[in-house]
Order: structure tokens, then C-alpha cells, then sequence
């Protein structure tokens, strides 16, 4: 059976590339507010790993500052933006993109001085699969790296909870619904989208669930 990832990520990646291209213009704060952090706990890295690196926009901020950057996401859509995002930068040197599953990690050799997984990126899966995730971010930290995860959490959630939401992109109609569930800190997701003007259904709804950290 196909992962909602695989049907999201892979098979319609352009619904979720549409909410990152919007917030590409934030992501040079995020870094340097990341940078800000690390160097607070002395930490000054040179290399870092971006899991689920998605268009590329924290990997190519890294890159503009000086740190080597591999960035890795399931959808191979997402990586070819994000090379040509390093490309029109001039940062193909220091920054690549590899297509890859973040449930691989503990399979790839080497380690970083930072790992990052950013922008809610975690918690897609079972629990257990979702603990051996966080165990393969471990294994690609250097002794004296870091790790960076920026996780949902239950207070974050329900402080700016919709229930449903829409935006329009090339035509079509994105629709999505929401559910929350406290007590196990899951929250499912279903997407529709539609032609502008149109009562047909272009896709059938998908169920997205992640975990937020409690």
C-alpha cells in the first residue's frame, strides 16, 4: 500500500510546493536565526544534512553562508528545484540535492556537523518507524554537531488551529480539512482541489497523519 508521502510528495508535489514557494521570502530570517541559536551552544557548523530539504530554501541560505549543505528529500520534483535554486544562486558547489527517503538514514554513510529537519518535517509515520527515523538523524551527527528538528507541537497547534483552509494556484481550487486529536497528538489532513468554477473533484481526497510533539 503507497504511503501518503509517496502520494503527496511524489505523485502531486505541487500543492505543497505552492505553501513553500510562499515562504521562501521568511527563510533568510529562519537561518539566521538558526545560526544565532547554534552559535549560542558554540557550535559553528561547516557541513550540514537538510532531511526532507523540500525546494531547497533552508539548504541554499545555509550554502549563502558559508556552510557545505546536502540536502536530501523523497520527491524528485522538490530536488530539481532545489538544484536549480543552488544553480541561480551560484552555489552548486557548496550546496547538492540527492533524491532520498528519510527512512534510509541510518543506510548513508558519513556525518555532519549539523543535521537539520525543517518546517514540521517529522512524525509521518508509525511511532516506531517515526523513532527509528529520529535515530537515523542521530547517527549522521558529528560528535560535536547538532541537531535541529523544528517540530508541531500540541500548544502550537491548537494555539492557531483551522479547520479548514484554501488557496488557488494556476487554476485550481486547493481545498484542505483538518482534524486534531489531543490525546494521541495526531493530526490528519484532507486535500481536495478543484478547477476554479468547477463542482468536479480533480483529486480524491488523501489523508495525511503526523504526530505532534508533546
Amino acid at each position: 500500500m503507497t504511503h501518503w508521502t509517496e502520494e503527496m510528495f511524489i505523485d502531486s508535489p505541487e500543492a505543497f510546493a505552492v505553501t513553500m514557494r510562499r515562504r521562501v521570502e521568511r527563510t533568510g530570517e529562519e537561518v539566521d536565526d538558526l545560526l544565532a541559536l547554534l552559535a549560542a551552544h558554540e557550535v559553528t557548523p561547516e557541513t550540514a544534512l537538510d532531511v526532507a530539504c523540500g525546494i531547497g530554501r533552508h539548504a541554499v541560505e545555509l550554502a549563502e553562508a558559508g556552510v557545505d549543505v546536502h540536502g536530501v528529500d523523497i520527491s524528485p520534483q522538490y530536488i530539481e528545484a532545489a538544484g536549480e535554486r543552488a544553480a541561480e544562486a551560484g552555489l552548486k558547489g557548496r550546496a547538492s540535492f540527492e533524491v532520498d527517503d528519510m527512512r534510509n538514514l541510518d543506510e548513508r554513510d558519513g556525518t555532519y556537523d549539523l543535521v537539520t529537519n525543517m518546517w514540521t518535517a517529522f512524525g509521518y509515520f508509525e511511532e516506531a518507524t517515526n523513532e527509528a527515523v529520529a535515530g537515523g538523524f542521530r547517527e549522521r551527527v558529528a560528535g560535536d554537531g547538532a541537531l535541529v528538528m523544528d517540530l508541531v507541537n500540541k500548544e502550537g497547534v491548537m494555539a492557531d488551529f483551522r479547520s479548514s483552509s484554501a488557496h488557488e494556484n494556476d487554476g485550481l481550487l486547493y481545498v484542505e480539512q483538518q482534524d486534531y486529536t489531543p490525546e494521541t497528538g495526531r493530526m490528519e489532513t484532507g486535500s481536495k482541489r478543484r478547477e476554479q468554477g468547477s463542482d468536479e473533484r480533480r483529486r480524491d481526497r488523501r489523508r495525511p497523519d503526523v504526530r505532534a510533539s508533546r
